[in-house]
């Protein structure tokens, strides 16, 4: 997964680092409304992979796994 950061003065991006995905062809990723997790879909491997967001935007593995087989996309729903 790769991270840029943006420039604020004019608003065009600069990479700063890549993060491995924790599987095998990530096909998806989404990030909460809040900007607290990352979920990426990794299609081969048969699982969904959640990380945390720090207030620097890099991402953190953590040990939380959904194993579904082919994930292809993840989306967040608002439940009323």
């Amino acid at each position: 997964i790769a991270i840029f950061d943006v420039i604020a003065e004019t608003g065009k991006v600069k990479f700063r680092k890549t993060v491995p995905c924790g599987g095998d062809w990530p096909r998806n990723f989404m990030i909460d409304p809040l900007g607290q997790f990352a979920l990426v879909a990794n299609q081969k491997s048969d699982n969904i992979i959640f990380f945390n967001m720090t207030d620097q935007g890099d991402l953190v593995k953590t040990e939380k796994t959904i194993n579904i087989p082919s994930p292809v996309c993840v989306v967040m729903l608002e439940l009323q």
